[in-house]
């Protein structure tokens, strides 16, 4: 999930990359309020942004449902809040949004199962342990592991830790209060 994160940006900061279209000299965008060419180049360029930059995520989302264009032209009517112009946004918005707003913005202008599924993913992502810590558990098992226990052991027991204590701090917590009995415990499962 956190790769969704930097590939809706990518989506959204290289789309607005693209050669400029010139608007009709005689409408002016104003912030909020855009000219229909402004908001026209703004989507157009978002769809081609993603097609040619993540087809797969954009045939995902069209297969999940999602109307493309309805999800670039709601992306773009938020930008059109923000700036004055397509020609703006498109220069300043790189420096002003970050990865994390983009996803918000894309994921927030899909239906409600695609967000149900964003969040699902974001909850599951949260389940484990960063890896450094991981690889500290399994190492620090693995030096410690007592020949007649079963293969892969460790990484069951890695498991059973992040599963009882999703947030690293919380479980580095009860190890220090946790008893040898109490670890075997939560192991057993393994065993």
């Amino acid at each position: 999930m956190k790769y969704l994160s930097i590939l809706l940006i990518t989506f959204f900061v290289i789309s607005c990359g693209g050669e400029k279209k010139s608007s009709n000299s005689s409408d002016k965008s104003i912030k909020g309020n855009w000219t229909k060419s402004d908001l026209k180049d703004c989507t157009d360029d978002i769809l081609i942004g993603m097609r040619l930059e993540a087809p797969q995520e954009y045939k995902m989302f069209e297969s999940l449902g999602e109307n493309m264009d309805e999800v670039a032209n709601c992306m773009c009517k938020q930008v059109e809040a923000m700036y004055t112009s397509y020609i703006i946004a498109d220069i300043q918005i790189e420096n002003d949004m970050s990865e994390e707003d983009a996803a918000m913005w894309l994921v927030g202008c899909m239906g409600k199962e695609t967000q149900d599924l964003y969040r699902l993913g974001l909850q599951a992502e949260q389940l484990y342990w960063p890896e450094i810590e991981q690889i500290a558990f399994l190492e620090e098992c693995e030096d410690n592991l007592d020949p007649d226990v079963p293969w892969g052991y460790c990484d069951c027991a890695l498991d059973e830790f992040m599963t009882a204590y999703p947030d690293i701090n919380d479980a580095e917590e009860a190890f220090m209060s946790m008893s040898m009995n109490d670890m075997m415990t939560m192991v057993e499962p393994c065993l």
